[in-house]
This record gives C-alpha cells, structure tokens and sequence, in this order.
C-alpha cells in the first residue's frame, strides 16, 4: 500500500506538469499571435495545483488504474502509466465508457503492452487489426499514417473506445454481445443471432472474452439474445 500511495505521488506530479506546460505554452502563443508580453506566474505549479479540473478526472484516473495494474500484478513505468491514464480518462468521457471497462479490455488484449502484435496481425494496446483502424481513424477525422500510429497509446486507445462505442450502439447496449463482437467480430455475433442459436458459457455468457471482462468490473449486463 505504502508503494501504491508513492505511485500515485508521483504521477499526480506528472499531471500537474504537464497541465502546467499546456498552461505556459498556451500564454506564450497567445503573447506571439497579439503582441503583448506573455504572462507567467511566479508560481506555475502552485497555480495549477488549484485548479480542480486539471486534478480531477485524470487524476482520479491515473490512481484507479494504478491500483487495477497492483491488483494485477502488471507492472509500468510511471510515465507511461501516466500517457494510458490520461488518454483512457479521455477517452472513457468522450465516449461515454466506464474507464474500468477500458482498463479491462486493455489488459486481456495486451496485457498493457504497447507494442503487442497478434498472430492476426492486430497491434497496440487495445489489438486493432490495420483494416479495422483506417476504417474507425476515417470515421473519427483523424490522420491516419499507417499501421505504426497504432503503436501510439493514445491514437490505439482513441480508436478502441470509439470502436466499442459503436458495437455497443450495433447491439443497442448488450455489453456482452459488445465485447464478444470486440474480440470475434460482429459478423460472428450477427451470425449467431440470425441462426437463433447463440453458445454461451456455463455462466450464460456469449463468450468466455465478454465473462473475463464484465466479471473482472464485478457487474454484468444481460439482455435477451
């Protein structure tokens, strides 16, 4: 516990940096764009640190999944610890996902390692195959430079959660039938339920992925198949 409370220390000092530098950095450009002198605080880090939005969700974040990656026995770097925090905390408000959720797939996909690659060929954090990717990065407006952006956390996280988003919207908010699509594609679901014989587990879930996943939250969400 006495580790866990020095992580958190100092990642909650690597928050405060960071939006510290976006602080500066922003005054800067705005000095350059209108020809007054920037201003800065004597004190940069005491200011943020009173800003309860730079503290909040990221922070809140960051300490969840430091105590999930302790309870699992998943070992970081505090910095990158920080870079998955922060984008998975961003990602988890923009589409409206429980971060933990994320934390879930993130670990049964990669184990948290960046570089991870299937024998699929799916890449990064979240295991997105490049097809897949190009399709969602296109969807989202966003650059897209190659199967290497997906070896960028953030870029992987970003392109996940708006991947599970959207299979959630497909199956109107069947998690399970979510998560099953997330791993075995949603043609496979759609298959099952065409056929109206859909294999479940001996949980009566639709597959061992969507119980690994929903059992480690500690809730379930069931609908009728």
């Amino acid at each position: 516990m006495t580790r866990l409370r020095k992580r958190y220390r100092t990642l909650k000092r690597l928050l405060r940096r960071s939006a510290c530098l976006s602080l500066l950095g922003s005054t800067a450009l705005l000095a350059m764009l209108i020809g007054t002198p920037a201003w800065a605080p004597e004190d940069p880090w005491g200011l943020v640190a009173q800003v309860p939005t730079v503290r909040a969700p990221e922070v809140a974040t960051a300490r969840m999944m430091a105590d999930f990656l302790d309870r699992h026995g998943v070992q970081l770097p505090d910095r990158q610890l920080y870079a998955i925090a922060l984008s998975v905390s961003e990602e988890s408000y923009q589409q409206e996902i429980d971060p933990r959720l994320l934390l879930s797939v993130i670990l049964s996909e990669s184990g948290f390692r960046t570089d991870a690659v299937s024998e699929k060929g799916a890449i990064g954090l979240m295991q997105l195959l490049p097809s897949t990717a190009e399709d969602l990065a296109d969807q989202l407006d966003l650059r897209w430079g190659g199967d290497a952006r997906l070896l960028d956390p953030r870029t992987n996280i970003a392109l996940g959660a708006f991947y599970l988003k959207s299979l959630m919207r497909t199956f109107n908010g069947d998690l399970n039938l979510a998560l099953t699509a997330y791993n075995k594609g949603p043609a496979y679901v759609q298959r099952m339920q065409a056929s109206g014989v859909m294999e479940v587990t001996a949980s009566n879930y639709p597959s061992a992925y969507a119980e690994r996943i929903v059992t480690r939250l500690g809730s379930r969400t069931r609908r009728a198949l």
